[in-house]
């Protein structure tokens, strides 16, 4: 069996567009290619997360804890950006853009991102009290660079 034609009579402009650029290596200026990739934003896969996007480019974790459990605005933007580049959003797209921009803003001067106790715990509480913990784990740094990287 074929799979591509299968795959291509899908509803999904996402995972169609997936197809004709991953499986079929169509070229970027493909007449098909392009107008599965202006129907993106609109499809069901990609319209319920980017309307939960924050002004300010975050996404709230609140509202995505249901599938993905409790974390911070950083953690959710930066697994909501991963998702998008699964879908086949890139930086061309508004809301990657915002939400690139807001973990860049998170970003500290050594090229780590603040651990997720630092942003839920003490977020606009400028006198907080010290806790003990680490000051480091690799996915504080792990998840935005992924999400970054998957959408290009």
């Amino acid at each position: 069996m074929i799979w591509p034609p299968l795959l291509l009579a899908d509803p999904s402009a996402c995972l169609r567009w997936r197809v004709m650029h991953d499986l079929l290596d169509l070229p970027a200026g493909h007449a098909e290619l392009a107008e599965v990739a202006a129907l993106r934003p609109a499809d069901p896969l990609a319209v319920d997360l980017l309307a939960l996007q924050r002004p300010d480019g975050a996404w709230d974790p609140n509202a995505l804890a249901r599938s993905w459990g409790r974390g911070s605005r950083l953690t959710a933007t930066a697994l909501a950006l991963s998702r998008l580049g699964y879908l086949g959003l890139d930086r061309s797209s508004p809301a990657v853009d915002r939400g690139a921009g807001y973990l860049f803003s998170r970003q500290q001067p050594d090229g780590a991102w603040p651990l997720h106790r630092d942003e839920v715990d003490n977020e606009g509480e400028e006198d907080a009290p010290a806790r003990e913990g680490y000051s480091m784990i690799p996915l504080q740094t792990a998840f935005p660079l992924r999400g970054l990287a998957a959408c290009g």
